[in-house]
């Protein structure tokens, strides 16, 4: 039974895994922009939501295939590919290219909207669907025999055809989990209420840290020092970044209630 279900799984292309995330998250992510918010402090039309949308998957591809090419000399040949043919559509996506090119489309959207939209407000909402959206691209590595991990005895190890006989660790499944349990998390976090930007350095924190230690797994990362991959670094820098400015809203926000409380004390007194 079980490996009929890798079967079917190993028969699905990255792009079907990618387009049953657009379609489920999508739609919901929209209906939260639209619906002249409860959740969001800003209306965003259905013109507006559409155009965004559309850029966002666009440049999310866009940019996760360039950097993946950037970086990866082998890139061409994986994806089959004529030596100085760049195509943009086949395998290959490099999370840190989508992220930044994710970043890049918020903020224009909301530099050029006329009525200006916070950057910070919409990521706080955006980014936990992001991840949500990455656990689905991360299904599409699982189907498509990438990003796989060391052999395993572990009862849950996978073998894929493709790369090898033995059982590896299903790195790829690692951050499905990971990324649906950000996306819990933020959600719920989002619903309280915290400060302007949280969300938005919690969630990019989150990821980063569980990055961190699913690629001591893997085997297809880009080494640079000792076992160290160039994702580790990356993930690591990110994480303190996030970490930083996490403890200035924090604090920022506890200078804020303290000046409130001290108002609310003297007001009566002065009347």
């Amino acid at each position: 039974m079980m490996s009929e279900i890798l079967n079917f799984m190993f028969s699905l292309r990255w792009m079907d895994w990618l387009g049953l995330g657009l379609i489920l998250v999508i739609p919901r992510a929209m209906y939260g922009m639209i619906k002249k918010p409860k959740e969001l402090d800003f209306p965003i039309t259905i013109f507006g939501g559409v155009v965004l949308v559309i850029l966002l998957v666009y440049f999310t591809l866009l940019g996760g295939k360039l950097t993946f090419l950037f970086f990866q000399k082998t890139a061409l040949s994986l994806a089959k590919t004529a030596p100085g043919d760049p195509n943009i559509t086949g395998a290959g996506i490099a999370y840190m290219g989508v992220f930044v090119f994710q970043m890049i489309v918020l903020a224009g959207f909301c530099k050029l909207r006329k009525n200006r939209t916070s950057f910070m407000t919409l990521g706080d909402y955006l980014l936990p669907f992001f991840m949500l959206a990455g656990a689905f691209a991360r299904m599409g590595c699982f189907s498509n025999q990438c990003c796989y991990g060391k052999p395993t005895d572990l009862p849950w190890g996978v073998v894929f055809p493709k790369v090898s006989t033995m059982a590896l660790h299903p790195t790829q499944l690692y951050m499905v989990i990971g990324l649906v349990a950000i996306f819990v998390l933020m959600r719920f976090l989002y619903r309280r209420k915290p400060p302007v930007g949280i969300v938005f350095f919690s969630t990019i924190g989150l990821y980063n840290f569980f990055r961190f230690f699913v690629e001591f797994l893997r085997v297809d990362s880009i080494t640079v020092y000792n076992g160290i991959t160039l994702a580790q670094i990356a993930s690591f820098s990110i994480f303190s970044i996030c970490v930083l400015f996490f403890a200035g809203i924090m604090l920022k926000a506890k200078i804020a209630r303290g000046k409130q409380s001290k108002e609310s004390e003297i007001k009566p007194l002065s009347e």
